[in-house]
């Protein structure tokens, strides 16, 4: 159990100093579907889920970092009833799941997908509104959401005790933040240029390259080559076991390349270019109901055999 506890505060580690993919390949040999490892320290895995998910966004694996964040998000809600015995514990996880509604937030507007509201109703409203923002594409709101879902991140150099530097040569505590923040507001202005081109491609089924350049006041070179891009973040690299999470059991972190993971295109959206005309298919699948009820049965059992063990 040492060496376990210990891999999830290296994990945290690394992401606190931006080094995100080393932060999840030190979990990858992790099942997080095994609750009963850690069952007596549910805070354990609210704050491993936080970090996992927050590490797959800043890799811009929206994919994975939304399976992650809702898998913690709604154990959390089935965890309740343990965290809530202490009042000092039970703020600490409020504020973490906040953290991750604005991360979760983020995520689903750069690829939108589905979400399943196995989470608390407070929850819940406050994720909506955060949704509806940050959907009109304000890089400012963007910006606000980072800072209230990011961590407090940290430098790896240390102090120069030898000698004290003046102030104007000291580095600020606050660098490190400001350096993750600014990497994160320059994919955001890459992202919301994808986005806008997403939001016309979805109000028609063929348009032509000339009139879609007219629309948004680009050349025709240019926005192939912005077609090109939103072609390329389409492709997702997908976790294996990713699907634990929509059972509530846990999340995977197996993301290197020479592992199983695959590559899958968002579900929503596609298009092809044919001789200067864009033809856009909707892939959206109709939400089956009786996968629900599957999901809600499974969670049950889960939190039976918790139950169980705990006594």
């Amino acid at each position: 159990m040492l060496g376990f506890f210990s891999l999830i505060g290296l994990c945290r580690l690394h992401c606190l100093l931006g080094d995100y993919y080393t932060a999840i390949k030190v979990l990858e040999n992790i099942k997080f579907n095994r609750l009963e490892m850690y069952h007596e320290v549910p805070t354990c895995h609210i704050t491993t889920g936080y970090y996992v998910g927050f590490s797959f966004m800043m890799m811009r694996s929206y994919h994975n970092a939304v399976s992650a964040l809702l898998a913690t998000l709604s154990y959390k809600s089935r965890a309740i009833g343990l965290i809530s015995q202490r009042a000092d514990l039970k703020e600490y996880v409020n504020k973490q799941a906040d953290q991750m509604m604005s991360l979760l937030a983020i995520c689903v507007t750069m690829i939108p997908t589905s979400v399943d509201y196995n989470i608390d109703l407070d929850k819940r409203e406050k994720f909506t509104e955060t949704l509806n923002r940050l959907q009109q594409l304000d890089e400012g709101e963007f910006a606000s959401s980072f800072d209230l879902g990011s961590p407090k991140f940290i430098s790896p150099e240390t102090p120069y005790y030898a000698k004290a530097l003046p102030i104007t040569d000291s580095i600020s505590p606050l660098e490190p933040q400001r350096q993750q923040t600014d990497l994160f507001k320059a994919e955001i202005v890459q992202q919301v240029e994808l986005l806008r081109l997403r939001s016309y491609l979805k109000l028609y089924t063929n348009i032509s390259a000339s009139k879609l350049a007219n629309f948004m006041s680009l050349s025709e070179p240019s926005l192939h080559m912005e077609l090109m891009a939103y072609k390329y973040r389409l492709k997702q690299t997908m976790s294996q076991a990713i699907d634990a999470a929509k059972d509530g059991n846990g999340f995977s972190t197996l993301i290197n390349s020479d592992l199983n993971s695959s590559q899958q295109m968002h579900p929503h959206l596609d298009f092809y270019v044919d001789n200067g005309t864009i033809y856009v298919a909707d892939t959206t699948v109709d939400r089956r109901f009786s996968e629900y009820f599957i999901t809600s049965n499974k969670i049950g059992r889960q939190v039976y055999r918790s139950h169980y063990i705990c006594e």
